[in-house]
């Protein structure tokens, strides 16, 4: 069982903890998750409370250059209008966009998503990661700021069950 595993159950537990105490939880929370490929990235360790039952949480900042995708070409939806860059810059998230595409990939029935070029999102079973992880040579912040991809880079998120009443 990978480090990524073994730290999504521990967090998976206390979150079923806190909901079952009624404790108040924000929609964005910390959890203790290592990227699975061996990234030099500082790991992202926010998860995204996506509606009442699911919650996304980053797998990594992976290539995509020369027009490979990591997920499907066709199941790509451009958000990229709905982006409120004022806010983006004031709260220093992507929260908005992550959690709608997020919705999508619930939509049809997907377990993962990513977010490419600040607000293209892709939705699959499995991605497609021959192209490897963002390094930081390749620039970590240039290419995964605001736990979204850039332009050559897809940020990618794996959706989880995490409460039913």
């Amino acid at each position: 069982m990978s480090s990524a595993v073994v730290c999504l159950l521990v967090t998976y537990s206390l979150m079923m903890t806190a909901r079952a105490s009624s404790a108040p939880l924000d929609s964005v929370f910390g959890a203790l998750l290592v990227p699975d490929q061996g990234s030099e990235c500082t790991p992202v360790k926010l998860g995204y409370e996506v509606g009442d039952t699911h919650v996304a949480f980053p797998r990594g900042c992976y290539n995509s250059k020369d027009g490979h995708k990591i997920f499907p070409k066709n199941s790509v939806v451009n958000l990229r209008d709905d982006i409120d860059w004022g806010r983006w810059i004031f709260d220093g998230s992507a929260k908005q966009i992550i959690v709608m595409c997020a919705k999508i990939a619930l939509q049809r029935g997907d377990p993962m998503f990513g977010v490419e070029f600040f607000g293209e999102c892709y939705t699959g079973a499995q991605p497609d990661l021959s192209q490897g992880q963002v390094t930081p040579a390749d620039g970590c912040i240039r290419f995964c700021s605001n736990d979204v991809g850039a332009s050559g880079s897809t940020f990618v998120y794996d959706l989880y069950e995490w409460y039913t009443q």
